[in-house]
């Protein structure tokens, strides 16, 4: 494996920061254009290396970014295969004609579920060119000496801990997650929430959002950000409830890495995920605070519910979620893709 890093250019996508949004509300003709480029990145050495690097078959990710124009067009005639990574409910994000013609000028895009798939479709996406494939983690491997992060941190034994792993995106619900933290210990005074990953722009708002809670609801929050694998095992070792309440979410990783450690999940309640995960976890509305305390103070006080959600969520992922099973779907259409090219070539010649 060869690993290249390019810069970016940032001066163009604040030039049109504002633009793009009066754009977009006014419904302007090119506003599509005009989001993507205020969503970069502009990288002229990416777009470069993207059409002259040597390659069987192009892979680039994901919507709504500016690179994945970058390798269409290719002189060699290498074909593209797109992973969107759509939230679906994101319609200023995602809904984007010019992108979808990006799309349809590659060989294969793939979405993680038939939901995505359904909505590449409605949005003008070749279906014949759509493949479904899932996500996928390798399982029983997750370590973590139980007891090692509570010790850490002064958390009890006994105390409840709810955990979210992942990137603080504005989109993964950590507001709402902070804002139920009151009510929750209204109901559970044993409990705590764990917010750790990585650091984004976001985890400014973050901060002051959590600086706003009353002292003993602040003092019940605890963030890690950067977290090495290690520490990030031991937690998930030491967590009673799993919450990750996204306003949008393609997937979600971080619910599988969850069920192998046969973890209960609490999750925002939006298409993709009532498909991933079914009767295997708890479902808040986005944004509703109030309720998502609630589920959460009922898991607390319901060891049996726990563990039937946990096991089933295991069941799952031994089932459907697995790398392995990934990785054979994928190769199966790259080298699908790659005979395709090689079959048009010889016809050809």
């Amino acid at each position: 494996m060869r690993i290249l890093r390019f810069g970016t250019r940032t001066w163009l996508c604040g030039a049109v920061y504002r633009a793009q949004f009066a754009a977009w509300k006014a419904r302007l003709p090119g506003n599509d254009v005009l989001r993507t480029w205020g969503s970069g990145p502009l990288s002229p050495a990416l777009r470069r290396a993207a059409r002259t690097l040597p390659a069987d078959v192009v892979a680039a990710a994901s919507l709504p970014l500016n690179h994945l124009h970058y390798p269409v067009g290719r002189a060699d005639g290498a074909p593209v295969v797109f992973l969107p990574a759509a939230h679906t409910g994101d319609r200023w994000g995602y809904e984007r004609p010019n992108l979808v013609r990006v799309l349809n000028r590659g060989a294969a895009t793939v979405p993680f579920t038939a939901h995505e798939r359904d909505w590449l479709a409605e949005q003008g996406v070749r279906p014949e060119r759509l493949h479904v494939i899932p996500a996928g983690i390798d399982t029983g491997a997750a370590g973590g000496r139980r007891g090692a992060f509570r010790a850490a941190h002064g958390i009890g034994t006994d105390d409840t801990i709810v955990a979210y792993v992942g990137q603080h995106g504005s989109h993964k619900g950590l507001d709402t997650l902070v804002a139920a933290v009151p009510a929750l210990l209204a109901q559970r005074p044993d409990a705590w929430l764990v917010l750790a990953g990585a650091r984004t722009p976001y985890s400014d708002r973050l901060a002051e959002q959590i600086a706003a809670l009353d002292p003993a609801a602040r003092a019940r929050v605890v963030v890690r950000h950067d977290v090495p694998a290690q520490e990030k095992a031991a937690l998930l070792a030491d967590t009673d409830v799993f919450a990750s309440p996204s306003h949008a979410e393609s997937f979600g990783l971080t619910t599988l890495e969850a069920w192998d450690r046969r973890l209960p999940v609490v999750l925002g309640d939006s298409p993709s995920q009532r498909e991933i995960a079914g009767a295997a976890a708890a479902f808040v509305a986005p944004g509703d605070a109030a309720a998502l305390a609630q589920t959460l103070a009922a898991l607390a006080a319901d060891a049996q519910r726990r563990a039937r959600l946990g096991e089933a969520g295991h069941a799952l992922l031994q089932a459907r979620f697995t790398r392995a099973a990934m990785v054979r779907a994928w190769a199966e259409l790259l080298r699908g893709v790659a005979a395709g090219r090689a079959r048009a070539a010889g016809a050809a010649a």
